[in-house]
């Protein structure tokens, strides 16, 4: 390791509070561990119960390291104005009967750093070697903020602008030019932010491309009642003939639009006679649906509406005639009624026709598959009896085998057995 390195002694250091004021910035895991399955009464393991304590105003004079011990090269011209002003307002503050002396660390941070120094047991034997680094490591990783800037994001040559809406008017930049121009090409709101952002333009949201194309139309068509306004001068029209031919077609094309929402607006009048008629009809009326309420406007209108038999001229005719009128709608009602009957009873003989084709269809299925099942057992069964016949054959041609090889066996050794006397007696002949 490159740098200075001196030796510190314990003897040196022991009673001296020197280390004091940075002691508190000492803090491991081990200590928040500890600070957190304890109470704020409770001593550390090994902590004699006398152990003074930090009080607030020895806090508040302790020379702990904060927020407010940061560089002042880390610190802009105008944030050191402004803290050299905050400071002055405490002083201020501080000579007042009524405001009370805040310390710079909490109870909590004092005794960690208090249990910290405790943890360290060293006496006047041992030594430490504290060595310096001049070498600086280097960070691996910048900063995303801009220094003095409270907070502002550091963006690079390639990064798009910040999210700053420019002002809608008929004076088009470019960002505006190319968004107009790919929105008349067809191009989709996504393509026109991702192009923007591609090329570092101004970011605009994928939401507001819809909008600001609209409040620019509109700004471009009132600048053009503007030039307008101000006399013929102006040369708008370059050819004005081919502009007058297209205003007529646009025209022709609004007036055939309106047309076709007039007619589906009035596709719904009568549900909404209908609804009305239901609202200023008298409590427990019938309710008539919008077909109902046509048919008889319309006959109304036409004169051939039939009015109540109390209200007719001749109420007996009018009473005959609505009860031909009742026998006739029931005669219709009954050759609807017989008729219907007949094309259920209908309906019916062909469901159970098919239902008796079905259930014989899946008997002679069922019978089909019986019986290739029995000739399946059949054929299983015959092969069974053949391989069992030819089991039986293959025992007794072995037992056959055995036998015979057997009866060689004594045939052969009886042969030796005689050839082997006669040996004996030939031997005994010629000796």
């Amino acid at each position: 390791m490159s740098g200075n390195s001196f030796l510190l002694d314990v003897g040196d250091v022991k009673g001296d509070n020197r280390f004091n004021g940075d002691i508190a910035d000492v803090n491991t895991d081990y200590d928040n561990m500890v600070d957190d399955n304890m109470e704020d009464g409770d001593n550390f393991p090994g902590e004699e119960n006398n152990t003074p304590h930090l009080s607030t105003n020895e806090a508040a004079n302790s020379n702990l390291f904060c927020c407010d011990d940061m560089m002042d090269e880390d610190m802009d011209s105008d944030y050191q104005n402004e803290a050299s002003e905050e400071n002055d307002n405490e002083l201020e503050d501080s000579e007042s009967p009524h405001k009370r002396s805040q310390p710079t660390f909490h109870d909590a941070s004092i005794r960690r750093a208090k249990r910290s120094a405790l943890r360290t047991q060293a006496d006047n034997s041992e030594s430490f070697m504290v060595t310096e680094d001049r070498q600086e490591k280097k960070a691996t990783r910048t900063g995303t903020r801009i220094s003095g800037s409270f907070g502002r994001r550091n963006r690079r040559k390639t990064d798009t602008l910040p999210v700053v809406y420019s002002k809608v008017s008929a004076m088009l930049d470019s960002d505006d030019e190319l968004m107009l121009s790919m929105r008349e090409a067809g191009h989709t709101d996504r393509q026109i932010a991702d192009r923007l952002e591609k090329e570092g333009r101004r970011k605009y949201d994928v939401k507001t491309i819809s909008t600001r194309v609209t409040r620019i139309r509109f700004a471009q068509a009132e600048h053009t009642n503007e030039l307008l306004a101000q006399g013929p001068t102006l040369n708008l029209y370059l050819t004005p003939i081919p502009q007058d031919l297209l205003l007529m077609k646009a025209y022709q094309l609004a007036d055939l639009e309106i047309r076709y929402e007039i007619e589906r607006a009035r596709a719904t009048r009568f549900k909404k006679v209908a609804t009305f008629l239901h609202r200023i009809s008298p409590e427990g009326s019938t309710p008539f649906s919008a077909q109902a309420c046509r048919d008889r406007y319309l006959s109304l209108v036409a004169g051939t509406a039939i009015i109540p038999a109390s209200q007719c001229d001749d109420p007996s005719a009018r009473a005959a005639e609505q009860a031909a009128r009742a026998a006739t709608l029931a005669a219709e009602l009954a050759a609807q009624k017989a008729a219907k009957e007949q094309e259920d009873t209908e309906k019916m003989a062909f469901r159970e026709n098919v239902v008796r084709r079905q259930a014989e269809l899946s008997l002679e299925k069922a019978t089909r598959r019986e019986e290739a099942e029995r000739v399946r057992l059949e054929k299983v069964r015959r092969r069974i009896e053949k391989q069992e016949e030819r089991a039986k054959k293959a025992a007794e041609n072995k037992k056959n085998k055995a036998t015979r090889k057997k009866k060689l066996d004594a045939e052969h050794a009886a042969r030796v057995a005689r050839e082997g006397v006669v040996e004996s007696g030939k031997g005994n002949e010629k000796e």
